[in-house]
């Protein structure tokens, strides 16, 4: 679904440290991003992040997801690697044209960052 006037830039940070394959996790992330920014929220688009001169490892996956009966916005990084272990990352929001400052969570995070909220 589009949503007529919702101009979005979303940036996700995902700075995590380069590790020996074997002790990146294989686990799978036990969260998913419609349960952390709550009910109502639904996916709208999403950005993959890679380490690697080749981008072969995907590390996290940022979504962007929407409230259609609060017009709020929610974006979250949900790490893929490293899963339990904290290593930094992060996630920001921010409404395209307005002056509002970016909305960031950045951590050293185990699961995932954010959930951060813009309305649009």
């Amino acid at each position: 679904m589009i949503i007529r006037g919702l101009s979005l830039i979303v940036c996700a940070v995902a700075l995590i440290a380069i590790a020996d394959p074997a002790t990146a996790s294989a686990k799978r992330n036990p969260y998913t991003a419609e349960q952390v920014c709550g009910a109502g929220f639904y996916k709208i688009d999403k950005h993959r992040l890679y380490s690697g001169s080749r981008y072969t490892t995907h590390l996290a996956t940022t979504f962007l997801l929407y409230n259609g009966a609060t017009g709020q916005n929610c974006a979250v990084t949900m790490k893929r690697h490293f899963i339990g272990r904290p290593t930094t990352t992060g996630v920001s929001l921010k409404v395209k044209g307005k002056r509002r400052p970016w909305v960031v969570d950045q951590d050293a995070i185990k699961y995932y960052a954010g959930p951060v909220y813009r309305t649009a």
